[in-house]
């Protein structure tokens, strides 16, 4: 890896006047002289190398004790700080992302993002702690009493539960009006109809109540679903346990067996009878191999072949076994 360093002492040394005089579109100028550097790969280096590249502690302790230099905000940089600094965010992201799968898994969707925000909030409460110590030290460090760090901390905590109790009276002041919306609005029907006679001398209170049962109706049906979708959260699997039921699937249960087993009974047949078949076939290649002559060229004989044994066979016979030596 190289790194070109180029470096113009012309312009860095340009007085207000010149720059001034520059005109507005921009430009590009490149230095006479480029200095290159080798820089050797990690994995070229040497165990001391690496150790060089890390702050030891006799390195760290000076910079506390100095008042001009500060190591606070690089505890991240050493291999301790990497550590911790990867285990709190992934311990927080899969705490978040574990939430959300449990919501789809119950609802189908992510529909409650106060719960996931409470889990991250109980995952990282230590992070917080650590960080309200590290601003006290530095309060302490900078002259400010812990009185004013308390009176601060308590104010900003007073200002969010200020905030979050605006939004929340905000979302129930938007769901009262989306509930309005939907019920039905009968009370105006009714009130026109009061004042008005009805066909056949009847009068209006009938049909008042009928509106009253509407809408009772309409808040019982939106009840009894309420009811079924947090029902439907929890996944359960209900067997019918009734004796009907019990029948049927052991009927069910004792037809799949037998079938089963002709079809096992099936199969065995096929398997034997090839077996068989092949049994007789290799127990005959046997017999002619035992009768044809070991030394056809020494000792000439009248043994009767293999071919005029079976000239008269053919393979029906000799799979069925009915062979007839001549």
């Amino acid at each position: 890896l190289r790194t070109s360093l180029s470096i113009s002492s012309r312009s860095n040394s340009l007085d207000s006047t010149d720059s001034a005089n520059r005109p507005l579109k921009k430009r590009v100028r490149f230095a006479r002289k480029v200095e290159t550097f080798d820089i050797i790969h990690w994995k070229d280096m040497n165990e001391q190398e690496i150790s060089d590249c890390w702050f030891l502690p006799e390195e760290c302790q000076p910079s506390f004790r100095q008042d001009t230099d500060c190591f606070r905000g690089l505890e991240q940089m050493t291999k301790e700080g990497m550590a911790k600094q990867y285990k709190n965010t992934r311990a927080a992201l899969d705490a978040v992302l574990h939430e959300q799968n449990r919501q789809r898994y119950r609802a189908g969707v992510v529909h409650d993002e106060t719960i996931i925000a409470a889990v991250y909030i109980q995952k990282s409460r230590h992070c917080r702690t650590e960080a309200r110590k590290v601003g006290v030290l530095d309060a302490h460090d900078a002259g400010i009493s812990i009185d004013d760090v308390v009176a601060s901390i308590k104010a900003q905590k007073e200002r969010h539960q200020k905030a979050k109790k605006q939004k929340q009276q905000q979302q129930e002041q938007e769901q009262a009006q989306a509930q309005a919306m939907e019920e039905p609005q009968h009370s105006d029907v009714a009130t026109s109809l009061e004042n008005e006679p009805m066909l056949g001398g009847g009068s209006t209170a009938n049909v008042v109540s009928d509106d009253e049962n509407d809408a009772d109706y309409d808040r019982r049906l939106k009840q009894e679903f309420k009811d079924a979708l947090a029902a439907s959260k929890n996944v359960r699997v209900v067997r019918n346990n009734s004796g009907e039921g019990n029948k049927l699937r052991r009927a069910h249960r004792d037809s799949l067996t037998k079938k089963r087993a002709k079809d096992d009974q099936a199969r065995s047949r096929e398997r034997n009878a090839s077996n068989v078949g092949v049994k007789k076939r290799r127990n005959y290649f046997r017999f002619l191999v035992r009768r044809s002559p070991r030394n056809a060229s020494a000792t000439p004989t009248t043994t009767t072949t293999a071919a005029a044994a079976v000239n008269s066979t053919d393979i029906d016979d000799i799979n069925s076994g009915d062979l007839i030596m001549q």
